[in-house]
């Protein structure tokens, strides 16, 4: 017998949240001159690196909530990867951050679809 898990209101968006926090943090660790490296392992080596993308790709939590959320920005990441070439770190970060201020509008304030004609009348 199949089933489905579901989650939603705040209990998906906390999870959501920490699901982009646990990417975006070691992440934004790499960024800038004074970039860091962070560590993984891959088939029992050490590997130190400091590619977003490459640790992105490596970040596998157990909460299936949060991995969607990893998964998703990692996405948008490999996607400026194949067509620009670079700025994968950049774009976790850009794509955390629209998550989170997204999440903090909350369900107060959903995305309205306009109405009528796009540009105006006439």
């Amino acid at each position: 017998m199949k089933y489905t898990i579901t989650k939603e209101g705040r209990e998906l968006r906390d999870l959501f949240r920490s699901g982009v926090a646990k990417l975006v943090g070691p992440v934004s660790a790499t960024m800038g001159a004074a970039g860091r490296n962070c560590g993984y392992y891959e088939y029992g080596n050490p590997v130190i690196t400091n590619d977003g993308i490459s640790i992105a790709r490596k970040i596998k939590p157990l909460d299936r909530f949060e991995r969607f959320a990893i998964d998703v920005l990692t996405q948008a990441s490999e996607r400026t990867n194949s067509e620009a070439g670079d700025g994968t770190s950049g774009t976790i970060l850009a794509a955390g951050g629209l998550a989170l201020a997204g999440m903090d509008a909350g369900p107060e304030a959903p995305c309205r679809r306009p109405r009528g004609p796009p540009f105006g009348r006439g």
